[in-house]
């Protein structure tokens, strides 16, 4: 499985995010060599982090796509910029681990009973609350 995290986002929330993606990132390889089904073999994560400024005429509004026939999908969810920036670092990590989780669950319904997503989402579970990772992120600070 492979899965691809980037974001569309604001210099505001953008260097903090994409350090948190990068990180998290490292630890979603390991998934790589695994498969859960045929239908599902590549997942695309775009988190949304912006000013509520940006949404009020409908842009970058919140998608699901999945083709079975091309085996991607691709999930854009938004992210709170104000609740992200003024939060602490374990509490931010704990917002993108939540977003994360929630982009991967809109798939459920989307794929077969063959599938097998509970054992997706337990391995992207375990690489998320993955105490090193967890580490490296929640150091992350906002300011230098």
């Amino acid at each position: 499985m492979k899965i691809f995290l980037t974001a569309e986002c604001e210099a505001l929330g953008g260097s903090l995010l994409g350090s948190i993606q990068k990180i998290v990132s490292k630890g979603m390889r390991d998934l790589k060599e695994k498969e859960y089904g045929e239908e599902l073999t590549e997942i695309s994560i775009i988190t949304v982090l912006l000013q509520e400024k940006y949404f009020e005429d409908g842009d970058f509004s919140e998608s699901s796509f999945f083709s079975r026939k091309h085996r991607y999908a691709v999930i854009r969810k938004r992210l709170n910029l104000r609740r992200f920036l003024l939060s602490s670092p374990t509490m931010r990590y704990q917002m993108y681990c939540d977003h994360i989780i929630a982009a991967i669950k809109t798939l459920q319904r989307k794929v077969s009973r063959q599938y097998q997503f509970e054992e997706l989402l337990l391995d992207i579970q375990s690489v998320l609350f993955d105490p090193e990772i967890q580490k490296q992120c929640e150091s992350l600070r906002r300011l230098p």
